[in-house]
């Protein structure tokens, strides 16, 4: 679940699971209260994940975590960096952190901290810092299952230049992003969208109307994958508004 990009199917069979639980019992456990936070951010129920990373927070988050983080607090920052419920400047500030504990043990934990940091760049129109993050995290991403982070990173990257007018920079990572979605079967996927309006914004700089209209329709009627963060809601409108 660390990613927070989990495939509906298993969201499901994790929700079934869950089901015996109170949310009492589920917030005594700092752990288990992390995971339901990403099953229901990836359900598209922000405010149920909210609430248990809320809750995870009052837990004993000091000693080893399930997942494989050195820490269930690191775990938890990555858990936060992702919902982003603080603001842009807590998202980067825990995906920091991540960055800074994790960076030992395995390119996993690297690419999730590599992938916040680079996103709250963008948002925070330091689009130079965002490349380096993001960069690094696509250098890491190299395994199959990385599929849907290398084109969120490769969106983002697509932002990032053309806020810099690096035209030729931004047209490789947007046509890279897209292509990955077809290669992987993620047309379905949270990533599609962020790929989408990349390649749109490239088409719309390069004066090609007609298929930027017709990517922008196509990643607009995906805007309900974005439902569990609002900070990612906020984002993509703003840029199909432009």
């Amino acid at each position: 679940c660390t990613s927070g990009l989990i495939a509906r199917d298993q969201a499901e069979a994790m929700r079934s699971l869950l089901a015996d639980c109170t949310d009492a019992e589920i917030g005594a456990d700092p752990q288990l209260a992390i995971a339901a936070a990403w099953l229901y951010w990836s359900l598209g129920e922000g405010l149920q994940a909210q609430r248990y990373a809320v809750a995870a927070e009052r837990g004993d988050l000091e000693g080893p975590s399930a997942d494989g983080a050195s820490s269930i607090r690191s775990s938890l920052a990555n858990l936060n960096a992702t919902l982003a419920f603080r603001g842009v400047h807590e998202m980067l500030a825990d995906a920091e952190y991540v960055y800074a504990t994790e960076r030992e043990t395995g390119a996993r934990w690297v690419v999730d901290s590599c992938r916040s940091i680079g996103m709250a760049n963008v948002l925070l129109d330091r689009p130079a810092e965002a490349i380096v993050a993001l960069r690094e995290a696509l250098m890491l991403a190299t395994a199959p299952e990385h599929a849907a982070a290398r084109i969120v990173c490769l969106g983002y990257l697509a932002y990032a230049a053309a806020d810099l007018g690096r035209w030729p920079d931004a047209r490789k990572w947007a046509r890279e992003a897209k292509a990955l979605i077809g290669e992987r079967d993620l047309s379905r996927s949270l990533p599609a969208p962020i790929a989408l309006t990349a390649k749109a914004t490239v088409l719309v700089h390069d004066g090609d109307l007609y298929r930027a209209a017709q990517d922008l329709a196509e990643a607009t009627a995906l805007g309900h994958l974005f439902a569990g963060a609002r900070w990612m809601t906020a984002d993509m409108e703003l840029r199909w508004g432009e």
